[in-house]
């Protein structure tokens, strides 16, 4: 997975949202975060990264929802202490739909 934008044709990317770690229910970083809890280095991204899983799936770990990104290097810094969710894993609501009814 890399996060850069890469004009290489043959190059895959992974689309995500980021979200910073304060936005979201703490469940998903307390029991999400794959339990080894050192993350991983990804010298081509510049960052360590941490695997988020879905906390609320059956069975719990199964489900990769992203990852949280725990440090990074200088030129990455913007992306320190984001949860990078992978939009294939997501099912995104309307909510405000939700409340009409």
């Amino acid at each position: 997975m890399s996060l850069h934008n890469n004009s290489n044709p043959s190059a895959q990317g992974v689309e995500v949202l980021a979200c910073d770690t304060s936005s979201l229910n703490r469940r998903i970083l307390e029991e999400g975060s794959s339990s080894s809890g050192q993350g991983i280095w990804c010298k081509e991204d510049g960052c360590v990264f941490d695997s988020i899983f879905c906390p609320f799936c059956v069975p719990p770990h199964n489900s990769v929802l992203g990852v949280h990104v725990l440090a990074t290097d200088a030129l990455n810094l913007k992306l320190q202490n984001k949860i990078l969710f992978f939009l294939d894993s997501l099912e995104i609501e309307n909510f405000e739909a939700h409340k009409r009814h």
